[in-house]
């Protein structure tokens, strides 16, 4: 409570005279404000002091000093009531200092010290000047001070009452204690902070805590008092305001880093750091004048500093967070010592702020910005946790990266790996009387999958050097024409199986540039050869020019697919593909741009591309120009690149046929050798092989073509994968109907659990053996066989009615009750007319008659379940009119076919009856553990049957009922109702109509 009242209390002093004699009735007394100086210099002693008349004691509370070598004089006059008292100044810094006490004008005591006011001449241990008064009753009491060399013109004062004074000390201990406290625990948080984060802000406000607590220290005396000999008090005089200096130069510090003032207010910082130069110059020089010059400019550098920090300071807080903070909390004691610096100089009178004030609002201040950087400790480890997930989710996409190019690049490299055993295996296997044609395209093969195979490694080498920076470029003069003639006839057959055209635009003036004629090959054949594989025809267009800085730039257009903007910053990265999954679009390892983007660096110029999705790409580059004019630039033997693209291998052939065919085998692969390697294969042991080197060609011939017994299928193709037609082709087929193998280079489980989640039969991973590739084919085409053979007598449409896929899924007891459309046909007195034949010419007839009528049901999605000698009983779950439609097809098929009795010749006509209902149907199974049958039960199915045997008695060929009739399309039929003739016609069915065809139009 004491700092508050003594505030109080100072600021109603401010309203009395400060010439009245002080009635002491408070606990403490501030008598700054109550000091009467002596306007000569002249007095010698405190007599000749006091016997000067009241008007030539200054009226003003305070006064200029005119001469530093002639003594000053000063006063206050008190009223006191008997007791004990301690009179204290409180950081003095005066020279030839001497008190003396009069009661009643008699000199009662006196007190000499030097500039610190040595404790030694206290009364009371304490680091500022305490003295005792002793008074016996209540008396008048003049203090008369003199002293040299004021360094400021007010004298701190206080007066205490005893009881007063030490409830001071111990209070001011504690607050001094617990602030004290709490800046070295900033200090340490920050340092510790600093450590961890490496942020400068941390490190500055070090050094404002560092710096602030010392000039507290020794400006409170303390510092002298218990750390520098008194030898050296004299000489050290001005260290406090050197440290106040230091203060000064860590708080710019601080402020420059934390306000981001060189970003955000570049104009104020430069102000602020030719502040900082200023003070530490000043700093350096008062060390060699004297304690009045520092002291001097200390005070005028101080105000001006405030002055730096508050007035752009109001201006910029509202464009800067940042300096919110610091503003709201440098506030306070920039203004109290903004006024106490105004006093010291003279421009104010004496005010109630004092030291303390100053101590404990800059310790809150400093603290409340340590809070402040703690906040933002919270924020930056929050961050920090934010970019620790963002480091483990780039080192988890790396470490993807990196995954998927070893296993791309394992695919590349097991491609031609693969052909070379698979072709040397073939040739091992045939027999001597081989076509030699064909043994010569065998090793034409293994030469090219070699040469590939050396390729892929030379840009895996090549790879590992640019990483370690270990390739070394040959530079000389280049034509970038020349260059490009000995690689384009290399590219031409490939852009030619694309109808495309690669166009070449080269000035003919166009200088030679300084670059390593081979790796420029590599350069275009990278560039060139991706224009390639990423346009699907037009035009490639190689333009070069000389650009304003001279260097030739060169770049290379295609009108392919493009790229997307957020992936073109990323596709000069190693290991980065547009689309980097198995189901990328297009192949390739992901380091050729990359290569490319090392290269030209290499040759001091830069690659980047232009490119819009959908419409092509535009890669450029740049090299810088040889010094070499063209006149005298030489034909070199320049030789090209090895590059081989096999043009006998397009087309390779679509379908080979065998004569000892073992069943149908498609094989869909994008690699033209592996194409050849297993048509080889497959071709000596005996199976028709049909080949596409696509996802489309392949998904149209299994929609248009031939049904393959069994397809291949390579997973890793360019446009749509093997997945994809794997999944595409199980809508039509499925596992048990049409095996799939999935061939793939990458043989991992997440690959195989796809495989099979979308349908395959089997998964074989490159390389394999010819016999192991054989037993796979043999065992999963035995199983379709045998599939397909019990197919024969459970329907796949009554299967998939129930919900199954395969027969093996068939369990008795299987049923599902649907709704459905029912037909019923019977050949008409089929029984007569057949005893009369031999049964081989039964079955035959009726063999017959059911291949004519079965693909017309099947035609309109119905389904048999079973065959009852010469009746059927189909049904059509997609709606009435197929039904209709059926029936009317088959009428007519029995009214036009006839048949010849092979026993008399004798010519046999078929009639068939036909009902047609509509109603519930409960489709299952029946049967016992050994032997079940597929089955429909249903009254309605009763009710079909019924209703075809009333054709015999209405002389009609096609009876439908009204519930059937009521589920068509009733304007696209002509039909007429039957007159029932008995009454047990109503029991069986309500309304009975005749279909007599289509409407006539």
């Amino acid at each position: 409570m004491w700092f508050y009242k003594k505030i109080l209390l100072s600021f109603l002093l401010l309203l009395c005279n400060a010439n009245a004699l002080i009635d002491f009735m408070e606990q403490s007394q501030s008598l700054n404000s109550h000091i009467q100086y002596l306007s000569t210099t002249a007095a010698k002693d405190y007599n000749e002091a006091l016997s000067y008349d009241s008007k030539i004691w200054s009226e003003t509370s305070f006064f200029k000093p005119i001469q530093e070598d002639y003594f000053y004089w000063a006063k206050v006059d008190l009223k006191l009531k008997a007791g004990s008292y301690y009179f204290e100044i409180v950081r003095p810094y005066l020279k030839d200092f001497k008190l003396f006490v009069l009661i009643e004008q008699q000199l009662q005591d006196s007190v000499a010290a030097n500039r610190s006011l040595d404790a030694k001449k206290n009364t009371y241990e304490h680091w500022s000047f305490v003295h005792e008064i002793k008074v016996e009753k209540t008396e008048n009491i003049t203090l008369l001070f003199r002293f040299k060399d004021p360094h400021s013109l007010t004298l701190p004062m206080k007066l205490w009452t005893k009881k007063a004074f030490h409830t001071n000390n111990h209070e001011l201990s504690l607050l001094y204690g617990l602030l004290s406290g709490l800046i070295i625990g900033m200090a340490l948080l920050s340092f510790l902070s600093y450590l961890n984060f490496r942020d400068k802000t941390y490190f500055n406000y070090i050094f404002v805590i560092i710096s602030a607590v010392a000039f507290v220290v020794f400006y409170s005396g303390f510092g002298t008092k218990y750390f520098i000999p008194s030898a050296w008090e004299e000489k050290l005089g001005f260290l406090p305001f050197l440290l106040l200096l230091l203060l000064l130069v860590c708080l710019v510090s601080f402020t420059r880093e934390y306000a981001k003032t060189a970003e955000k207010h570049p104009l104020w910082d430069m102000v602020l750091k030719y502040y900082s130069y200023g003070l530490l110059a000043i700093s350096f020089l008062g060390t060699l004048f004297s304690r009045a010059f520092i002291m001097k400019f200390a005070a005028y550098f101080s105000l001006v500093g405030l002055l730096l920090f508050l007035l752009p300071g109001i201006l910029v807080r509202r464009k800067n967070s940042n300096f919110n903070w610091l503003f709201f909390s440098l506030s306070p004691p920039i203004i109290v010592g903004l006024l106490m610096t105004l006093q010291r100089v003279g421009v104010l009178k004496n005010n109630w702020v004092d030291e303390d004030i100053l101590f404990v609002s800059f310790f809150a201040s400093v603290a409340f910005m340590g809070v402040r950087l703690s906040q933002n400790l919270k924020v930056m480890y929050e961050e920090n946790i934010v970019l620790q997930q963002e480091v483990v989710e780039n080192l988890t996409k790396a470490d993807k990266l990196k995954d998927s190019f070893l296993a791309n690049t394992t695919h590349e490299l097991k491609k031609p790996l693969d052909a070379i055993i698979s072709m040397v295996d073939s040739m091992g296997a045939s027999d001597d009387k081989k076509n030699k044609d064909d043994v010569a395209l065998n090793l034409h093969l293994i030469s090219t999958s070699g040469q590939r195979l050396s390729r892929l490694i030379d840009d895996i080498v090549d790879y590992a050097d640019l990483k370690q920076g270990g390739i070394t470029l040959s530079f000389q003069a280049v034509s970038i024409d020349k260059c490009l003639d000995m690689v384009l006839p290399v590219l031409k057959p490939l852009a030619q199986k694309k109808n495309l055209k690669i166009i070449k635009d080269i000035p003919v003036d166009l200088p030679l540039v300084k670059a390593s004629f081979e790796r420029l090959q590599q350069v275009f054949y990278n560039l060139l050869g991706n224009a390639i594989k990423f346009s699907a025809e037009g035009r490639i267009e190689v333009k070069a020019r000389v650009r304003t800085d001279s260097n030739v730039e060169v770049s290379i257009k295609d009108y392919g697919i493009g790229i997307a903007p957020e992936n073109q910053a990323q596709i000069f990265e190693m290991f980065q593909q547009v689309d980097a999954s198995i189901f990328r679009t297009y192949g390739g390892t992901g380091i050729g741009l990359s290569i490319v983007n090392s290269l030209i660096k290499a040759h001091n110029g830069k690659v980047w591309v232009n490119s819009e999705l959908g419409k092509g790409s535009v890669f450029s580059f740049t090299l810088e120009q040889s010094s070499e004019k063209k006149s005298e630039f030489k034909k070199l033997d320049f030789q090209p690149m090895h590059v081989n693209v096999d043009d006998s291998l397009w087309p390779i052939a679509v379908k080979s046929i065998n004569d000892q065919d073992k069943g149908t085998i498609l094989v869909v692969d994008d690699d033209q050798i592996n194409l050849q390697v297993l048509l080889n294969q497959l071709i000596v042991e005996g199976y028709q092989v049909i080949t596409a080197s696509n996802g489309p060609d392949a998904l149209e011939i299994v929609e248009y073509g031939d049904k393959p017994d069994l397809i291949l299928l390579d997973v890793m193709m360019p446009g749509i994968s093997g997945f994809d037609v794997c999944e595409a082709v199980r809508l039509k087929y499925n596992a048990s109907v049409l095996p799939i193998i999935l061939l793939t280079a990458k043989n991992q489980a997440a690959e195989f659990l796809k495989g099979m989640e979308l349908g395959a039969n089997d998964f074989l991973a490159k390389p394999f053996s010819k016999m192991e590739l054989i037993s796979r084919i043999k065992t999963h085409l035995q199983l379709s066989k045998l599939h397909n053979s019990y197919m024969r007598f459970v329907p796949a449409d009554f299967l998939k009615q129930i919900n199954c896929q395969n027969i093996d899924e068939l369990n008795l007891g299987n049923h599902l009750e649907k709704e459905l459309s029912i037909l019923v046909s019977d050949i008409r007195n089929f029984s007569l007319f057949a005893e009369k034949l031999e049964a081989k010419t039964v079955f035959d007839i009726l063999n017959k008659y059911l291949n004519k009528i079965v693909p017309v049901i099947r035609k309109n999605n119905g389904f048999i379940i079973r065959f009852v000698g010469d009746a059927i009983v189909a049904f059509f779950p997609d709606g009435a009119d197929l039904a209709m439609a059926t029936a009317i097809e088959i009428n007519k098929i029995t009214k036009d076919w006839k048949t010849i009795n092979p026993v008399n010749q004798e010519v046999i006509e078929i009639d068939a009856g036909i009902g047609l209902h509509y109603g519930k149907v409960v489709l299952g199974t029946i049967g016992f553990d050994k032997r079940m049958d597929a089955a429909a039960i249903s009254h309605d199915v009763d009710k079909t049957v019924a209703l075809e045997s009333y054709n015999k008695l209405f002389l009609s060929n096609i009876l439908i009922s009204e519930e059937l009739w009521q589920q068509c399309d009733q304007k696209r039929y002509r039909t007429q109702t039957i007159q029932k003739q008995s009454p047990e016609f109503q029991v069986i069915i309500n309304e009975i109509r005749e279909l007599l065809g289509y409407t006539v139009v």
